[in-house]
């Protein structure tokens, strides 16, 4: 962060250190963000060692078993938008190099990965990144073992569910991992999924012809089912295949995917996440009528709070699918729908029960939003269709639905500061034309300073007592008075409040 300008007229002592952040606070922003800064800083396919030097610093100063314990505490509690950087960093973990003696981290690591790597693509993602950071080819027993467990931990029937679903993802398949890994099934039924794996069906078959095991045979005809679907052309069979043998859409060849038989079947036992992504495929299909059996459906499961939790969708998840489905159109305008009212209203209501697990403080809060004209383009998180304005809006109404009304005021600053007037009934859209209005009264001049101080000395000005600033910006300080860090030191000061944050 800048420091303030030598000429500036508040020449206070600072806060000493008032900013220090510890290496296990760099970790957790490194896991939310991808970066160990304050802003967020995800590339899926680059991240580097530069981007998690903190991880290896903690494994160093031996505290390598915390690390994977706050790894496993981020993952599993679903507080990351997106698994890379867990997986990077446990990648880390478990390829410690030799020359460290850190034998126990790199065990810990590997018993992890069941726990962190729930699906397939996340095991193929940590073995990407494994294979990135490796120093020396081929794999050492304890990764192997772990990938071995992996496979052998799932009952048959989950495991030919995921060897079917999802075939390869980051340039790798499980023919290959069961391969490097020298997977040894540890039950008969195991056995016939991985020899399905990596040898086809028909080595399968052939292999169990004479073993009329019951679970046997039915694992057979589970295969034997997905590779008819593979072929078909006949909606009504793959319809009636879907229904039976609960298959999800990346079972469906792609010729299939514009049949709203197809759909219709998908829906019986659809995944959350994957019907939040294909809202506007299905509306674009006519199958989201208003008052039609398959609406009711869907809203029924937006609105399941026991499914929202155990399927660990990300708020922001449920932001960017809301704004997506009004939107009436998919990225590249390749498909186009009306958006179904009642969807959209049960979109706006899974977003709100997402944040289930927030808990009212009791403290009071100022809200402030970065009002320059670069807040309302570009996108958030890979995102395009939402700006970092209405970011800012989501989140602050997550603030002021959980905490008390009169314990929450918000602003919006550039280098002046403007209070706006909200209730806590209003949504994202109703928080974000309120600034968008607010702005356009003030008239913010693009490339205006991105002055966070501004908040603060409003409030010092005005006398107004608060516990917590938040301050919502897109962009690195820019300051034009003193900094932040001077100001809310003069706050606490002046204000007599030194637990101001």
């Amino acid at each position: 962060m800048a420091t303030a300008s030598q000429n500036s007229p508040h020449q206070h002592k600072p806060c000493p250190e008032p900013f220090q952040v510890s290496d296990v606070n760099r970790l957790r922003r490194f896991l939310c963000l991808g970066s160990e800064q304050g802003t967020y800083n995800i590339y899926e396919h680059d991240l580097g060692l530069e981007n998690a030097a903190v991880v290896m610093k903690l494994i160093e100063d031996g505290k390598g078993e915390q690390v994977i314990s706050e790894i496993i505490k981020f993952s599993v509690e679903g507080r990351t938008a997106k698994q890379e950087p867990s997986l990077f960093a446990l990648a880390m973990c478990s390829k410690v190099p030799d020359e460290h003696d850190f034998v126990n981290v790199r065990n810990a690591a590997n018993k992890a990965v069941c726990q962190i790597c729930r699906i397939p693509t996340h095991l193929f993602q940590y073995i990407n990144y494994c294979e990135h950071l490796a120093k020396k080819t081929g794999w050492c027993r304890a990764q192997r073992a772990a990938v071995q467990k992996w496979y052998n931990d799932k009952t048959p029937q989950e495991l030919a569910y995921y060897v079917t679903k999802y075939r390869s993802r980051s340039g790798w398949s499980h023919k290959d991992i069961v391969k490097l890994a020298h997977v040894k099934p540890q039950r008969k039924e195991t056995s016939v999924v991985l020899r399905y794996t990596v040898h086809g069906l028909s080595k399968a078959k052939e292999m169990y012809k004479d073993d009329k095991e019951a679970g046997l045979q039915e694992l057979l005809a589970y295969f034997d089912a997905v590779e008819t679907l593979k072929q078909t052309k006949d909606e009504q069979v793959a319809a009636r295949y879907i229904e039976q043998h609960k298959f999800v859409w990346e079972h469906v060849p792609t010729w299939l995917l514009n049949s709203k038989e197809v759909w219709r079947a998908l829906l019986q036992d659809i995944p959350l996440l994957t019907l939040i992504h294909r809202l506007g495929k299905l509306t674009s299909l006519k199958l989201l009528q208003p008052e039609s059996p398959e609406t009711a459906r869907v809203v029924d499961k937006l609105q399941d709070e026991k499914l929202l939790t155990s399927a660990r969708i990300h708020p922001f998840t449920l932001h960017v699918a809301s704004k997506q489905y009004a939107q009436g159109k998919s990225r590249h305008d390749k498909v186009k729908w009306t958006p179904t009212p009642a969807v959209t209203k049960a979109l706006d209501e899974a977003f709100l029960k997402s944040f289930q697990t927030i808990e009212q403080t009791g403290k009071h809060f100022i809200l402030a939003v970065d009002a320059s004209t670069t807040m309302t383009h570009g996108g958030v998180n890979g995102s395009p269709q939402v700006t970092p304005l209405e970011t800012a809006a989501a989140m602050a109404m997550v603030t002021l639905r959980t905490e008390q009304k009169q314990n929450c005021r918000m602003v919006t600053f550039s280098q002046t500061v403007h209070e706006l007037s909200l209730t806590r009934e209003m949504s994202v859209k109703d928080i974000h034309d309120n600034m968008l209005e607010k702005m356009a009264h003030a008239g913010p001049a693009k490339g205006d300073p991105k002055d966070c101080a501004q908040p603060i000395l409003w409030a010092l000005k005005e006398r107004v007592p608060t516990d917590v600033f938040i301050i919502y910006t897109d962009s690195e300080l820019n300051m034009s008075t003193e900094s932040p860090e001077e100001a809310i030191w003069r706050y606490r000061q002046e204000m007599g409040l030194p637990h101001t944050k």
